[in-house]
């Protein structure tokens, strides 16, 4: 971590003499539930993740090891009379705070005093822990600060008028104090505190989960604050202020469907109708939604929505500097200025006091906290829900799975533990022969053809003339002279077609590690969506060819 969060952790951690010459280690959790039936059925899991801030953002966002699976929190579920039970939502509460204290309390004493640790590249060092960013969603947020529903977990800004009321920083010494002084029910209205219990972050040493709550890019932001709120809004100002609302709204998703095709846009060929909609959906609608609707909404909209974008784009940056705190802290202003048009125009006549839109003005401070929030986004943990939950679900036998989940992580993560022993001692790609391996090709079964044949059946009579030309190029690739299409030198007329291949090769990258192996399946479909190449329509067929 490069901002100023770890610089005073270090600072306090400093003014005591046995800690100098430690590594600071902040742990950093992430949490979300996550729906691993498909159709029917109601099988939910909530996976606690754990990383470190001493790897790179980078190596958060791939699906790489940096993020471990740490446990699953419990769900507790009663009948239908008592789900709005005041003890049985006090219960929940408590639960989940003590299962994340559970969870910590092994590492509390290296908080205070520093611990011998074997680090990943072999070297033992001291190494002093402490909590960091809590990445969650805003439900999950309210659940970690002990708070109501609609306040700011940030801070004390009052629920009814969250931008223009004070943003006077929540801590728990604030908590302790308005706990001796008011009742629950003068707490729960004038500060938006639940008073129960302190959150978890008050019974470990440097920790104020107020501070820790990390900024969510993608649900307070993409999908928050976009598709949520501005696209819905818009939808709603079409309706109130047009009598043939529903042909300009087809309009819009024609304009959508209309994209063409370039590198980095989206197509939608159903414009926008479609329900569960996933963040780089979102991010892909971004792109070309603005240049949808800009006749049917006012200027001034317009300008909230461009102020909104820019705010969008510059916080989605890999690195921010000084400059960027600027650009981003106007096109904030820009926004808040102009979007008081959806007041004015009756589409929020009650103003505009949304918790995750009032998100927005704290991400300036967090970006000099923790660094750029793309490393600290729910999209993190919700990506790691694919290799360490819905996964091992379908493996599991669907009965009572938890048990075996967690097989399948621990036997995961030991199998990455010794792909990264042989990457540390050079043998990770070598075979039993000694042979360094560089692809592995495995085809289907095989189908001996004339090249004529193939050319029939892929409606390309040119295709022997082609695969000549092919040939010869390859053989001669210097050529600057080469002959006529009629005069290539003859090749053997037959060959084998596949219509499929696995392709293990030889692909260094993040996430398959410096010396790891990636492998594809490669399919050539003879038909798509009931047409036949043969037949002149459709798709035209891709074989694989082999000579024979």
């Amino acid at each position: 971590m490069s901002g100023n969060w770890a610089w005073e952790q270090c600072n306090v951690l400093s003014k005591d003499q046995k800690n100098h010459g430690a590594m600071f280690v902040p742990i950093i959790l992430g949490s979300d539930k996550t729906t691993v039936s498909v159709g029917t059925g109601n099988i939910e899991y909530w996976p606690l993740y754990l990383t470190t801030g001493n790897v790179h953002n980078s190596a958060r966002r791939n699906h790489g090891s940096a993020v471990s699976l740490l446990g699953f929190l419990a769900i507790p579920k009663t009948d239908q009379e008592f789900q709005s039970d005041v003890e049985f939502r006090n219960f929940r509460r408590q639960l989940f705070h003590a299962s994340l204290k559970a969870a910590l309390e092994p590492l509390k004493s290296a908080m205070m005093e520093p611990e011998v640790t074997l680090c990943s590249d072999g070297h033992y060092r001291r190494v002093i822990y402490g909590i960091g960013p809590y990445i969650a969603d805003y439900p999950e947020q309210v659940l970690l600060s002990y708070i109501v529903q609609g306040w700011c977990a940030k801070c004390l800004a009052d629920r009814r008028n969250l931008d223009e009321s004070s943003t006077v920083p929540r801590s728990h010494d604030h908590t302790r104090l308005v706990m001796q002084l008011f009742n629950s029910t003068e707490m729960w209205k004038k500060y938006g505190i639940i008073d129960d219990i302190l959150p978890f972050t008050a019974m470990f040493p440097r920790a104020n989960i107020h501070e820790l709550i990390a900024p969510d890019i993608l649900h307070q932001i993409i999908k928050g604050t976009f598709k949520d709120h501005l696209v819905g809004w818009v939808e709603a100002y079409i309706k109130l202020h047009y009598a043939n609302s529903d042909s300009i709204l087809a309009d819009i998703d024609r304009r959508i469907a209309a994209t063409p095709s370039f590198p980095g846009l989206r197509r939608f060929p159903q414009g926008r109708g479609f329900k569960q909609w996933t963040g780089n959906d979102s991010k892909a609608l971004m792109k070309v939604y603005l240049a949808a609707v800009v006749d049917y909404i006012p200027p001034q909209m317009t300008q909230a929505i461009a102020a909104f974008m820019d705010f969008c784009y510059i916080i989605r940056q890999y690195s921010l500097d000084e400059q960027n705190l600027v650009a981003l802290n106007n096109a904030l202003e820009r926004f808040q200025t102009h979007r008081t048009i959806f007041e004015d125009t009756g589409v929020r006549p009650s103003g505009i006091s949304i918790p995750r839109i009032h998100a927005l003005q704290h991400y300036t401070e967090l970006i000099q906290l923790y660094g750029a929030p793309n490393g600290l986004c729910s999209s993190i943990t919700e990506s790691k829900h694919i290799a360490a939950v819905k996964k091992p679900y379908q493996r599991s036998n669907r009965n009572q799975a938890l048990y075996q989940i967690l097989i399948i992580n621990q036997r995961m993560d030991n199998l990455a533990s010794f792909r990264n022993a042989r990457i540390a001692e050079g043998t990770s790609s070598i075979c039993s022969s000694g042979e360094m391996i560089l692809f592995i090709i495995i085809l289907d079964p095989r189908r001996l053809q004339t090249f004529d044949q193939m050319g029939q059946h892929v409606c390309c009579p040119d295709l022997p003339t082609l695969v000549a030309q092919f040939v010869y190029e390859e053989r001669y690739p210097n050529d600057s002279n080469p002959p006529p299409s009629h005069e290539y030198p003859p090749i053997i007329t037959r060959g084998y077609s596949y219509l499929s291949a696995i392709a293990t090769f030889y692909a260094p990258s993040e996430q398959c590690g410096i010396k790891g192996l990636h492998r594809q399946r490669i399919h050539a479909s003879p038909s798509w969506r009931n047409s036949n190449a043969t037949t002149g329509s459709g798709s035209a067929r891709f074989v694989l060819q082999a000579l024979s």
